[in-house]
């Protein structure tokens, strides 16, 4: 099924990206927040597994920005979209 293009829908889809990007930020900022935390903590079991879990979410949440943001310049980039 092909998406619409539509000036409207091209708009929508242009704002639900901004929002997913700015999620995606704030989702990044908290991560970087967490792992800040647990490495001032001293080291026990848990808190590596903890660390572990952030950095892995961090990395996952990286390259979902990477895709909204490729999304996101494809979709602005065509005559008439921006």
């Amino acid at each position: 099924m092909a998406l619409l293009t539509t000036p409207q829908n091209i708009q929508q889809q242009k704002l639900a990206l901004e929002y997913r990007l700015r999620q995606s930020d704030v989702t990044i900022a908290a991560l970087h927040q967490s792992l800040a935390e647990i490495k001032k903590q001293p080291s026990n079991k848990t808190l590596r597994v903890m660390a572990i879990s952030a950095a892995e979410s961090l990395e996952v949440e990286q390259h979902l920005r990477k895709q909204l943001l490729s999304q996101y310049i494809t979709l602005t980039s065509q005559p008439g979209r921006a």
